[in-house]
């Protein structure tokens, strides 16, 4: 909410925000957006999850309490962000479902999806092989966060 509200008060009229763990995302969901958000109409990014990989807001339709209380860590995100601009009366333009990267098992199921780009799966691949598979959480790139499973959702929340 902090972010977004700088990048408001640097005089923007729309913002994409999007996650670093969404292997799918490509240059025309962000011409999507932009385009969207140029047109006055915000754009969201359902995850398989629940969640969201993209948020593309106007300034219009962005005020920093209501989006704090948002369910961030839940899998309710989506359906809750939805809801709170359509009830602002902004219009929502939803992209198409992907999945994100939370958990080892994500990544697996990566192998077995054919649309990936083939270095990716490569490049994911060398991540889990020995000696990663035998304790993945403990891995020499430091990747905790990444290659763990944890039931939480977004960054942690500060009190």
């Amino acid at each position: 909410a902090n972010a977004i509200e700088g990048v408001f008060h640097k005089g923007y009229e729309g913002v994409i925000a999007v996650g670093n763990d969404s292997p799918e995302l490509g240059k025309t969901h962000f011409d999507d957006a932009v385009y969207s958000l140029a047109q006055g109409q915000c754009v969201l990014g359902p995850s398989l999850r629940g969640g969201t990989y993209l948020i593309g807001l106007t300034k219009a339709s962005f005020s920093k309490e209501p989006f704090q209380n948002l369910p961030w860590q839940g899998s309710g995100l989506f359906k809750s962000l939805k809801h709170h601009l359509q009830a602002g009366n902004h219009e929502v333009l939803q992209l198409k479902k992907m999945r994100d990267i939370n958990s080892f098992h994500d990544i697996l199921a990566i192998f077995k999806d054919a649309s990936f780009p083939l270095k990716l799966v490569r490049f994911l691949r060398f991540l889990v092989s020995k000696p990663y598979r035998i304790d993945y959480r403990h891995t020499p790139i430091h990747s905790k966060p990444f290659l763990c499973q944890s039931a939480l959702r977004a960054p942690p929340i500060l009190n």
